[in-house]
């Protein structure tokens, strides 16, 4: 008897073993792409194993392999790649700055097109959500909604790409990004000049040059350049869209009432002969068009540039309190200048009503079903307030505990170690899955007042609080109207064979005018010849209040 006993007992233990064996699942690996330049710097050291990562893989069966688009390849130029060779990962997290040829919006829209990103309509139903943010009046563009979300050229009803980041703020918490031309506050005070008395394109032209000519060195003991960017001339912009006014799209009304396009006005001289002028004549990096992020990020570390041009986010996080500046040179703190536009906005942004642009997620088309549902379910889940408190703090009691207020805050020994290295944040996993992140509201769910906010966090939104409230225009774009025309493909695809941006960006290297002037010439016959007078006179014609330029 006691033998038999013994003997189930052993077979009720060797079941019990089988069955948790196989009632413990491996993982799904899902291979995820950040196609932004320089992110993978943000991934953790441990992209599996930290808390963060633990967590979704306990609740949704999930575990990321990480990559971004190299460092030293565009946005555009990765894409473009990846969608050439079908070789799309599981999940893609990449910029959608508007649907115009070339960019890396037309390109993610033309692999849904042409069938490499996944079509998620048959499932929203089971994810109100995030189903919620397409039916939501006001939360998506009109742009938006039209070009990257119901394209006509899409099977009718189908849906691709799940916006993140989406600002669902109340407006005293309305994100910006505060493009314009950041100064640091001791070269000004070195210079004699104060940031709100470079208004125009000539006081900051005198401000470069005052800072050229005044013998400042950076840290190492070299001459400080007066001006330079981040990565390959990101926000370059930010020096000559001062010469233009609060405009969503490349064409233009005269005062008379006629519709031209950009390339037909002085803008395009302007632009050229201002960066053509900052160039030759020392007021500006001649390497920082091409620079890479590690090489930019060397030149700001070392104190090289007096005036640079990005926006809000790097002045205060990356270049100052990320990088240790805040620590080994205060004074070194980077203040806007007050440059205003023709039509008084005091930085180059403009917005359209609802998320105009940003990042977007996909999925490649033929992905696993066990993979999308679990990853749709974490998007889904994101948006309640238990997902947002992980995304942006973490696991609770490891990262983060509540308030009397239940507000989410760092554990104290955790924003000590993030104060000391801001990595450490990224390798508790906190915002690890940002990209899985529909809204972004975490000021209206739960408000700080300065006091109770980090030195960082505290400056960041001062800075902010500088470009509120945010210049907004209400309607479509008139692309949206010429989109109707005939020709308007054709257009489209024949102007983008001139590659105006990279034309006008050689341009800022000539040594003549005449040079310049033919360049210019040039584009414009090309332009006519590709009809694009007949697109002028089709929006003059159709132009109505619905409509902004």
């Amino acid at each position: 008897m006691k033998t038999r006993l013994m003997a189930l007992m052993v077979c009720l233990i060797l079941l019990t073993c089988a069955f948790g064996a196989s009632a413990e699942k491996e993982p799904l690996t899902v291979t995820y792409l950040s196609c932004w330049s320089g992110s993978s710097a943000n991934f953790p050291e441990d992209v599996t194993g930290n808390a963060s990562a633990q967590l979704i893989r306990d609740k949704f069966g999930i575990e990321l392999t990480m990559s971004d688009n190299g460092g030293n390849q565009t946005e555009v130029g990765y894409l473009n790649m990846m969608f050439a060779a079908d070789n799309v990962p599981d999940a893609v997290n990449a910029p959608y700055w508007g649907a115009e040829p070339g960019g890396e919006g037309a390109i993610l829209i033309n692999g849904a097109i042409e069938g490499m990103v996944k079509d998620i309509s048959p499932y929203l139903d089971q994810f109100p959500n995030i189903k919620a943010l397409y039916e939501t009046e006001g939360m998506l563009s009109a742009s938006v909604m039209k070009n990257l979300i119901h394209n006509e050229k899409y099977p009718e009803g189908a849906i691709y790409f799940i916006p993140n980041d989406v600002d669902a703020n109340a407006d005293e918490y309305r994100s910006v990004y505060g493009d314009t031309l950041y100064a640091r506050a001791d070269v000004l005070e070195a210079v004699g000049i104060k940031a709100e008395e470079v208004r125009t394109i000539d006081d900051l032209v005198n401000l470069l040059e005052t800072i050229r000519d005044s013998g400042l060195t950076d840290w190492n003991g070299a001459a400080i350049i007066p001006l330079g960017t981040g990565h390959d001339g990101w926000r370059n912009a930010n020096i000559y869209n001062w010469l233009r006014g609060n405009n969503i799209s490349n064409w233009r009304r005269l005062e008379d009432g006629t519709v031209t396009y950009y390339l037909f006005t002085d803008y395009v001289e302007n632009r050229i002969n201002l960066m053509r002028r900052l160039l030759s004549e020392g007021l500006m990096d001649v390497e920082c068009l091409t620079q890479t992020d590690e090489v930019a990020q060397a030149k700001v570390l070392q104190g090289s540039y007096g005036v640079i041009s990005v926006d809000a986010n790097a002045v205060t996080n990356v270049f100052y309190y990320d990088n240790g500046i805040v620590n080994s040179h205060p004074e070194a703190r980077w203040v806007p200048l007050g440059l205003t536009n023709l039509d008084g906005n005091n930085c180059v942004d403009v917005y359209q009503k609802g998320y105009s642009g940003g990042g977007v997620t996909f999925f490649r088309a033929d992905i696993e079903e066990n993979k999308l549902l679990a990853l749709l379910s974490l998007i889904d889940w994101m948006c309640s307030d238990e997902g947002a408190a992980f995304n942006s703090y973490g696991v609770e009691g490891v990262t983060f505990e509540y308030d009397e207020q239940h507000r989410p805050v760092l554990l104290s020994d955790v924003q000590a170690k993030i104060d000391e290295d801001s990595k450490v944040r990224y390798n508790y996993g906190i915002k690890q899955f940002n990209a899985f992140n529909i809204y972004s509201k975490d000021n209206t769910r739960w408000p700080r007042s300065r006091e109770e906010m980090t030195a960082k966090e505290a400056a960041y939104q001062d800075m902010c609080d500088f470009f509120r409230p945010r210049a907004e225009v209400s309607g479509m774009s008139v692309e949206e109207l010429l989109s109707g025309w005939e020709g308007y493909d054709e257009l489209n695809d024949n102007l983008a064979t001139l590659d105006v941006g990279t034309m006008i960006q050689r341009a800022y290297y000539f040594e003549t005018d005449e040079e310049v002037a033919k360049m210019i010439d040039d584009l414009r016959a090309k332009a006519i010849g590709f009809g694009i007078e007949d697109a002028m006179k089709y929006i003059q014609e159709n132009l109505t209040d619905d409509y902004v330029f």
